[in-house]
């Protein structure tokens, strides 16, 4: 419920000070993700494996500034090489924190685009270190 508090409101009300209503909502979300790290801590990322479903990655995806990343990159490595955590969840969340630091991405993950030459090389190369699929591409980059 707390993810959505500013959040909703920035929607329904575009007028209102988006930058003040993001500063109140990150307040929100850094309490959120120190509650996600200790429940990671103590009980492992929450996948299928431990309780029975799928339901992390919305909430993931709003832990995405500079300092989340900082804060969360290893313990959340350490959760996927551990198995606990899905490699595209992983690949979501790191391309779009790096999207949000305004550096290009690293998985190819967090895009629609099509990649080809050696950008779709270079992206596969980094979704086999985390067990991804490799990206189709295009076969023709003209």
């Amino acid at each position: 419920k707390n993810d959505q508090l500013y959040r909703a409101e920035i929607v329904k009300h575009p007028e209102l000070d988006r930058d003040s209503l993001m500063q109140l909502q990150e307040a929100v979300d850094s309490v959120s993700r120190k509650l996600f790290v200790s429940i990671i801590e103590k009980s492992g990322y929450p996948s299928k494996t431990n309780i029975g479903r799928e339901t992390s990655l919305a909430l993931l995806l709003h832990f995405t500034t500079e300092n989340d990343l900082k804060e969360l990159k290893e313990l959340l490595l350490l959760e996927l090489k551990e198995g606990r955590m899905k490699p595209d969840y992983y690949a979501y969340w790191y391309d779009r924190c790096l999207r949000n630091m305004n550096q290009p991405i690293y998985f190819g993950q967090y895009t629609n685009s099509v990649f080809c030459g050696e950008q779709l090389k270079q992206y596969n190369e980094h979704r086999l270190e985390i067990g991804l699929k490799e990206l189709e591409g295009k076969t023709n980059c003209d």
